[in-house]
């Protein structure tokens, strides 16, 4: 894909490739968090932190695992009930539809056993969305805009 790269007030020269997606690279993304918000050894932070996730996550599927084997049901473990959410779940049994990659030929149902799957769900404050706020500005200039 070809990629061209243009310049922001916010985030400085950022990607944009031909499906009109914007792209700031890892390494933007900690000078960023560096530079702009304050968070210092960003790349430190967001590994530190990722890396807890992945073994919370962990920790959590082998947990509803033992669940589901004994109750013969899906199992869901909630972490968090403010803005910031992980909701794991352990799924006896799926059936999931493959498409084919031969021309002509129907898809595959394949039966899988044991799936994990793992949501994040980050809420937008409300002061954002209220009357005042920035995000119900920009919805009312879009609105103006696109009229």
């Amino acid at each position: 894909m070809e990629k061209k790269t243009i310049k922001t007030e916010a985030f400085g020269e950022i990607a944009q490739n031909e499906k009109g997606e914007y792209i700031i690279t890892d390494a933007q993304l900690y000078n960023l968090m560096e530079s702009k918000y304050g968070v210092e050894n960003a790349k430190t932070v967001f590994k530190t932190v990722e890396k807890a996730k992945q073994d919370f996550a962990v920790d959590g599927f082998l947990f509803l695992g033992e669940k589901v084997k004994k109750e013969k049901t899906e199992q869901t473990l909630i972490a968090g009930t403010g803005n910031n959410r992980i909701t794991l779940i352990v799924q006896p049994k799926t059936e999931v539809t493959i498409p084919n990659r031969e021309p002509g030929k129907p898809p595959v149902r394949e039966t899988r056993y044991g799936v994990c799957v793992y949501r994040e769900q980050h809420r937008i404050p409300e002061t954002y969305k209220a009357d005042d706020g920035v995000l119900k500005k920009l919805a009312d200039e879009i609105e103006k805009a696109v009229k």
